[in-house]
């Protein structure tokens, strides 16, 4: 998923009602097309938006898997977890984050 992606699904989860191509252009300082093409690809990805012109566009329903990017959009500027890796399916969530971990050298 594209970061901008994953912005336009914040600001759907943040304003209520519509959210007009305008709007989301101007956040993401790129054209209303490109915007288009966005929302295509989301809902390519299982995200039910529905468009009426001259309202705009608005999240009806969302797939069941998480994305990387949409959670990468609310985490803008956190320091913690600056660090991330998407994993397609993952069976238990310890073992893999334990999986993850670097060994640490405590010596001193």
């Amino acid at each position: 998923m594209h970061p901008k992606a994953g912005t336009i699904l914040r600001l759907f989860r943040t304003e209520t009602g519509y959210v007009s191509g305008q709007h989301i252009s101007r956040e993401l300082g790129v054209s209303r097309t490109a915007i288009w093409k966005h929302i295509s690809a989301l809902r390519n990805d299982g995200y039910f938006i529905e468009a009426v012109p001259s309202r705009g566009y608005r999240l009806v329903s969302s797939p069941d898997n998480i994305y990387q990017g949409e959670v990468t959009a609310h985490l803008e500027g956190a320091r913690i977890g600056s660090t991330r890796q998407g994993l397609g399916v993952a069976g238990r969530s310890q073992s893999v984050l334990f999986g993850c971990t670097a060994p640490r050298n405590n010596a001193a």
